[in-house]
């Protein structure tokens, strides 16, 4: 191999390694999204999306996720939250609590509505969008071509699952 062929092939390798880098990012996050074609990633019950008398359903829709960072455990989302449940005494909106964020200041929760809308079939649905930094365990043992599990963990800080 001449200079100008060892030069190049010298330069090329840092460009591979961003594009293979760029390709696993990609694939985590197409695998994320195309794993369900509707976007709700959680359901809180096996039964179906209709709530029973004293049941929160609680779904979310990822629109995008920016960032992995494999240096801070983080990765940066931008997420839609859903609740739907019957009995109108609940208030599951007002304790609900990112339990993983990573910065907790950059982290903005913004409400679609004021108030939880009434449904059709006697339901009240509210949303809220989660906008942040998120933290995460990457496991690198495969990389570059291990698959990641990014978690937003949400929890009630008032009520237990029972």
């Amino acid at each position: 191999m001449g200079p100008h062929v060892a030069g190049n092939v010298r330069r090329l390798v840092p460009i591979a390694i961003l594009l293979i880098g760029f390709i696993t990012c990609v694939t985590v996050a197409e695998s994320i999204a195309g794993g369900t074609p509707t976007g709700a990633v959680a359901v809180a019950s096996d039964k179906s999306s209709q709530p029973s008398a004293d049941e929160v359903v609680i779904g979310a829709y990822i629109q995008n996720i920016q960032t992995l960072d494999l240096s801070t455990n983080s990765f940066m989302a931008d997420i839609y939250v859903w609740m739907r449940w019957m009995d109108p005494k609940l208030a599951p909106y007002e304790s609900l609590e990112v339990m993983n964020p990573y910065e907790m200041w950059a982290l903005t929760a913004v409400p679609l509505t004021k108030e939880p809308v009434p449904q059709s079939d006697g339901s009240l649905y509210y949303a809220i969008r989660y906008q942040g930094a998120f933290n995460t365990n990457f496991d690198l043992s495969q990389f570059p071509f291990g698959e990641q599990v990014l978690k937003v963990q949400l929890e009630d800080q008032l009520l237990e699952a029972h």
